[in-house]
């Protein structure tokens, strides 16, 4: 039961950000999912970003549509934030330079 209501308020977390943001929540686009991810990062742990990131790839996957979180621009940033949580902090580019 604490499952399922943890899985529903990380749901509504991400709808409420989207519509705050005129995005949409479903389906919705792999560089908003990376955008709610970077903004999650200073307020939250690592694992409950992307545990965030898999409840919306499972909403997406329960009304069959496309998972973002399997796009590379989510994979990238979910690993950057990794990163600087294992670095307790330190910045690393989010990007590579030869991706622009």
């Amino acid at each position: 039961m604490l499952r399922k209501r943890v899985q529903e308020k990380a749901w509504k977390d991400f709808v409420h950000w989207c519509a705050k943001r005129g995005l949409n929540a479903i389906p919705a686009n792999p560089w908003t999912v990376a955008a709610y991810a970077r903004w999650c990062e200073p307020r939250r742990r690592y694992p409950v970003i992307a545990k965030g990131v898999k409840v919306i790839a499972r909403m997406h996957l329960l009304n069959c549509l496309h998972s973002p979180d399997s796009h590379p621009t989510v994979r990238r940033t979910l690993r950057q934030i990794e990163v600087r949580a294992e670095s307790k902090g330190l910045r690393t580019d989010l990007f590579r330079v030869e991706d622009f």
